[in-house]
């Protein structure tokens, strides 16, 4: 049976069911829960689409006998369904309001969200405790989400591509604009990186004298006086690791050409230098700045003052 949504000859409506949120599909199209027959069965929650792991959600409606048979689906309404009460990192139990999310594949329930194997499925109207796997009400919703998410937004002078402001009113916050964290499995098969923000200066872009191009920026501000504030204006690095790695750095630079210097400082006080040309103090020990490849470790002597 061809797709029933192919081959129109003319403009005009296809279907006004509920809004077409009925979607009627050969059994083919579907990836559905495993049966002894190998078909779908009516009420089975389904995804649906053009690639084999499928992108649109529904129920069944009815069951196949065959893989021509055209199964309507709802990709809306309210559903009692078999859920679990698990997520990535494990069990967690399922509360009223929860995102539901459904495997693209084997079509299990859980919130487990992990955009290659699972796609947003609906919202939960009942709750599981953490572990469980039961059945509850869920309000079904098609929300398209691909793999790979891109935005492309043409810009003017002065605007920003995209801005998001937090707000912290008091207390303490662990990323008042945003926190992106990225959990790793399986084996590494190269090098990886839990952030990127790159500047690509394209054919006919015109750098003009005196003006920097910087990949990334921050920084702190305040219009008043703040005596006994901390400020670490340029970011916090952490490793906490169980056991010693093979290397640990803060840093790593990597250019196919030679840097004019390490830091490029705005001003002196930008570094903390200090004029002096004394030769009394005494050097106290070193600190290994960089570790070239080809070269090892070099340091830095360290003196108990400036001069």
């Amino acid at each position: 049976m061809p797709n029933p949504y192919a081959d129109y000859a003319a403009v005009g409506e296809v279907s006004s069911t509920y809004e077409g949120r009925h979607v009627a599909l050969p059994e083919s199209y579907l990836n559905h829960p495993t049966h002894a027959d190998g078909f779908v069965d009516g009420k089975d929650p389904v995804t649906f689409g053009a690639v084999a792991d499928g992108l649109g959600v529904g129920v069944a409606f009815s069951s196949a006998a065959a893989a021509t048979d055209v199964i309507s689906i709802d990709t809306e309404g309210i559903w009692a369904l078999s859920v679990v009460a698990k997520q990535d990192a494990g069990n967690v139990a399922v509360r009223i309001g929860d995102q539901i999310f459904i495997n693209r594949t084997t079509c299990e329930l859980s919130r487990m969200r992990n955009i290659a194997t699972h796609i947003p499925f609906g919202y939960a109207l009942d709750v599981l405790d953490s572990g469980v796997t039961g059945i509850i009400a869920v309000k079904v919703h098609w929300e398209r989400v691909d793999a790979v998410v891109g935005m492309y937004n043409t810009l003017a002078t002065t605007e920003y591509g995209w801005s998001f402001t937090g707000i912290l009113t008091d207390g303490q916050s662990e990323g008042v604009n945003g926190y992106v964290q990225g959990n790793l499995y399986g084996t590494s098969a190269g090098h990886t990186y839990g952030f990127g923000s790159w500047m690509n200066l394209q054919a006919g872009y015109v750098a003009t004298g005196g003006h920097i191009h910087v990949p990334i920026e921050g920084g702190l501000w305040c219009g008043e006086a703040q005596a006994t504030l901390r400020a670490v204006f340029a970011g916090q690095h952490m490793a906490i690791l169980g056991g010693a790695p093979a290397s640990l750095n803060a840093w790593r630079l990597n250019t196919n050409q030679t840097v004019d210097a390490v830091i490029a400082a705005a001003n002196a006080g930008s570094v903390g230098y200090v004029a002096d040309a004394g030769v009394a103090s005494a050097k106290v020990g070193a600190v290994p700045l960089v570790d070239v490849v080809g070269h090892g470790i070099r340091w830095v002597r360290l003196y108990d003052a400036s001069n």
